[in-house]
């Protein structure tokens, strides 16, 4: 089995983990379309080989956290 096979994920479960361990004061705060659009751009700046392109990902996603 390669690892593509050993990893699946899985969206639904993603987000109720993630609801289940933000801390009480931020419980209802993000829908479940919220969490996923932060996971996609964590995602996606893991992902990213430029550095400055990187930092400016995580300064977007810091500015939609403190939107909310």
């Amino acid at each position: 089995m390669s690892n593509k096979e050993d990893f699946m994920y899985d969206e639904d479960d993603s987000v109720k983990f993630i609801q289940n361990y933000l801390p009480q004061e931020l419980k209802g705060k993000f829908s479940n379309d919220d969490i996923n659009y932060i996971v996609d751009l964590i995602y996606t700046s893991m992902n990213l080989k430029d550095s400055l392109k990187k930092m400016q990902m995580m300064i977007l996603i810091s500015i939609l956290m403190k939107r909310n």
